[in-house]
């Protein structure tokens, strides 16, 4: 790769792997909030009205948050290693790996 494109990549992947950090802290803090200290105020629970399915329960929704958490900790770890090791093949493999990520991420928010 020249330095132009090196230069793009290696940027494209510090603000993926920032919103992959972003990401894993949110859902953490999430599960925090409703699991260890049991705040549901203003939490729609229930299932009703335009909400995905894991606003059912209290439970189920810390345990989404929960799985997001790990998924988004493991692609920053994945992404800082790929950063840090300055492996152009890692570096896209984890750009595209947060990409693919962040669009289930979205798909799974709207079911």
């Amino acid at each position: 790769m020249n330095k132009y494109s090196d230069f793009v990549l290696r940027t494209i992947t510090s603000i993926l792997t920032l919103l992959a950090g972003l990401l894993s802290w949110i859902s953490w803090s999430e599960w925090y909030a409703v699991k260890v200290k049991g705040e549901i105020l203003g939490y729609p629970f229930g299932g009703e009205g335009p909400t995905p399915y894991y606003y059912k329960t209290a439970d189920l929704y810390a345990n989404v948050n929960l799985t997001w958490g790990v998924v988004f900790l493991f692609a920053f770890l994945f992404s800082v290693f790929a950063l840090i090791k300055r492996r152009d093949k890692l570096v896209l493999i984890s750009s595209v790996f947060t990409l693919l990520l962040l669009l289930v991420f979205y798909i799974h928010g709207k079911l």
